[in-house]
């Protein structure tokens, strides 16, 4: 499970540029941008952020513990794409960076939960099977971050942490 972690740090630090930023927002009253910014500190201040970086899964019980902060950071996602979602924008190009990012940050939740499901083989004993999840989970993710990454531009926001 060693190349297990490097894969997990990367999908934390993914999930981080890809989320920008997190906060609680309300209905259509902040704007985009900053709504951004507000999620991505709190998924970077979240516990399963901070969890999904320094790990160490070498046992099923530490892998079993793993999933759980995976549940809890795809939770954190996809709460900050309903946050972006309903931000107010100004211009069009605002409107469709918003939706970009949103996308992506869906994207990345969904890839989290694609990691979940190859863990989870990999504690039920079907290498093969873990093997090609996690080998979709991480191209899921890279995807996601590919399009939160073309939100971020229409944004002007920085594109990297």
């Amino acid at each position: 499970m060693s190349h297990l972690k490097s894969r997990v740090v990367s999908l934390g630090v993914s999930v981080a540029v890809a989320a920008g930023a997190s906060g609680i927002a309300q209905a259509k009253t902040t704007n985009v941008v900053q709504a951004i910014k507000t999620q991505d500190k709190v998924i970077k201040h979240s516990h399963a952020y901070k969890e999904l970086q320094h790990f160490d899964a070498t046992t099923k019980t530490q892998a079993r513990t793993l999933l759980k902060s995976f549940s809890a950071l795809r939770r954190k996602a996809d709460h900050a794409a309903t946050v972006v979602a309903a931000a107010s924008t100004s211009s069009a190009q605002q409107k469709q960076g918003q939706r970009d990012w949103v996308d992506g940050v869906r994207e990345v939740a969904r890839g989290i939960g694609q990691f979940d499901t190859g863990i989870r083989d990999l504690i039920a004993g079907n290498k093969a099977a873990a093997k090609r999840e996690l080998r979709k989970a991480e191209r899921t993710v890279k995807a996601g971050n590919a399009i939160g990454t073309k939100g971020d531009r229409l944004l002007h926001l920085p594109t990297s942490d």
